[in-house]
């Protein structure tokens, strides 16, 4: 994968972007106007495949953890089709948020599911922050360490 480099994404003006969102996604204009705040000031990264935006230092959207800053990074192909390569999805949040930093993607109830294109959603703890499930050790392997066990992997 290639570095990503520092993009712009030109809106329309505020108020036809608001009316706009207003109509594409059913959201009154104070739902509309703080999507459009937040949308214009994330920041916007490119490389060869991929397209992210991150909202840094946002607010968590949980009950339970509102104190905690967390970055929310959108992930999605330059083509527009719906990707899952986890390898991809590591190393877009190492090269942008930091490889010692932990993120969550995740499958929220139907009353709360936000699917509208092929984008992927990450949410990134502050540094030494972990998330209270998961493996406690490392254990990578590439193509020929996979193979030797009968699995499936590509290389590193």
């Amino acid at each position: 994968m290639q570095e990503f480099k520092r993009a712009k994404v030109i809106f329309k003006p505020a108020t036809e972007q608001i009316a706009e969102y207003m109509e594409q996604h059913g959201l009154d204009r104070k739902a509309a106007k703080r999507f459009y705040s937040e949308m214009v000031n994330d920041e916007i990264w490119i490389n060869d495949q991929y397209q992210v935006a991150i909202h840094r230092n946002t607010p968590n959207h949980s009950h339970n953890l509102n104190e905690i800053k967390i970055d929310h990074v959108s992930i999605k192909r330059l083509d527009k089709e719906p990707i899952h390569d986890w390898r991809d999805l590591q190393e877009i949040k190492n090269q942008l948020c930091g490889p010692e930093r932990e993120g969550l993607e995740i499958y929220p109830a139907e009353s709360r599911l936000v699917d509208t294109a092929n984008q992927y959603h990450l949410w990134v703890l502050p540094e030494g922050l972990t998330v209270p499930v998961g493996w406690h050790v490392r254990m990578v392997s590439g193509e020929d360490e996979a193979d030797k066990i009968g699995a499936k992997q590509r290389p590193l």
